[in-house]
């Protein structure tokens, strides 16, 4: 085995790790982090190993998709301070079930991504974020006062 092709297989197995962890899924950012290329990022692309769900959001091939899987990558895909709200986050707190993928963003950011509604707030306080799984989601109290 060439030095090379062991670094590849380490940063697979990293990568696993994190994308078990998140539905199947990796950020851009995390694979950079993982000492990946742009260049395998891009040949893992085509070689169909990894599949575009977000610009910088990608889903490991042959792994099922799911609701969740869709709701992490829209939050993973919209960045830092982004959660799960409205109906999806309901859904999350199994208090409906809805199939609608709605995050809510820093009021000073503009996110546009396909099948995904998105809502603006300025009030996205530590106290109204929690979690269910590795998905950041606006807590039950703030669900029902919407």
């Amino acid at each position: 085995m060439t030095r090379a092709k062991g670094c590849e297989e380490r940063q697979v197995r990293t990568i696993d790790r994190m994308a078990g962890a998140q539905y199947a899924l990796i950020t851009r950012h995390q694979l950079v982090q993982s000492g990946v290329s742009v260049h395998t990022v891009k040949r893992w692309l085509v070689e169909g190993r990894l599949q575009l769900v977000h610009p910088t959001v990608y889903r490991m091939v042959g792994a099922p998709v799911s609701w969740e899987q869709r709701m992490l990558a829209a939050v993973l895909a919209a960045g830092r301070g982004v959660v799960a709200s409205h109906r999806a986050a309901a859904r999350l707190w199994g208090l409906v079930d809805d199939d609608g993928v709605e995050i809510t963003v820093p009021e000073n950011r503009w996110v546009r991504l396909a099948g995904v509604r998105v809502h603006r707030s300025r009030d996205m306080a530590p106290r109204w974020v929690s979690r269910r799984g590795p998905i950041p989601v606006t807590n039950p109290l703030r669900v029902m006062a919407r």
